[in-house]
């Protein structure tokens, strides 16, 4: 009876030191992935797409950037808006990678949307990553959203770019 009792003491040691490190680990995290939406970083490109401006992977920022993730709820026309945005001046790709819904084994992450911003407007053109639909077989225009956004919006987004 002593050696049973010996043996889960010994187990529950184990487990006991293996949470604390893994919570040790952690600790400083502010947000859990659920927090964030699984996204794990922000990748900001000029507008012809060959130069990284900034990559973006602090907590606090990828809190914010989900603040302003588009809802649906408040969409214009859509067909107006892409006509607007096509006399307009590209300005900044946004791309959004986030954690693979499995982790195990570990993954790259998923490429999950790509916004684009124009010069002197607050249209927001939205292409929602096919690779993050897990092979769900849908056409690019409806993966393609346009949304008029916030001076705030624009503004946090632009701050991206720094």
């Amino acid at each position: 009876m002593k050696k049973r009792g010996f043996i889960t003491a010994a187990v529950l040691s184990i487990v006991f030191m293996i949470v604390s490190a893994g919570h040790s680990a952690y600790q400083n995290q502010n947000y859990t992935a659920h927090d964030l939406n699984n996204l794990a970083q922000i990748e900001i490109y000029s507008a012809d797409g060959t130069e990284l401006v900034n990559l973006v992977n602090d907590e606090e920022t990828l809190y914010r950037y989900n603040q302003f993730v588009y809802d649906g709820s408040e969409s214009e026309n859509q067909t107006e808006l892409e006509r607007s945005v096509r006399e307009l001046q590209e300005e900044y790709h946004i791309i959004t990678y986030q954690y693979p819904v499995s982790r195990f084994p570990a993954q790259e992450l998923e490429k999950n949307t790509t916004i684009t911003l124009y010069k002197n407007s607050n249209i927001i053109k939205t292409v929602v990553s096919e690779e993050c639909l897990n092979g769900l077989p849908l056409p690019q225009d409806a993966l393609t959203f346009y949304d008029k956004i916030s001076d705030e919006e624009l503004e946090f987004y632009h701050s991206l770019s720094e």
